[in-house]
């Protein structure tokens, strides 16, 4: 079974970096070359996910959703989010759209 040491290995990057792209995970911003090379060079090797870990991660995002919906209020705009957390808009948009999910215009 291929693992993400392995890749991470072949492609000379650090383990975490391939684990947050693998997992889709938020924080850093890779490049799109190194996403697409990432899930390239797993699908090569046969990399597969472990199904038993879907239901941990599963329960992972639903507890950082509602720990964002107590710190972050609906009513907030997006500037407003960015100006108090010091990120950028775009950071802040989907600081909102993980709690509360996509806004219609």
């Amino acid at each position: 079974m291929v693992t993400q040491v392995q890749i991470a290995k072949r492609l000379g990057i650090d383990v975490s970096s391939v684990n947050k792209i693998l997992n889709r995970m938020p924080g850093p911003v890779f490049r799109k070359e190194t996403i697409q090379l990432v899930f390239k060079t797993a699908a090569k090797m046969g990399y597969r996910f472990r199904e038993d870990t879907k239901p941990l991660l599963k329960r992972r995002v639903e507890a950082l959703e509602a720990a964002l919906r107590e710190i972050v209020p609906s009513v907030l705009s997006v500037d407003e989010i960015a100006t108090r957390c010091g990120v950028q808009p775009a950071r802040a948009a989907e600081i909102k759209e993980l709690a509360y999910g996509k806004q219609s215009a």
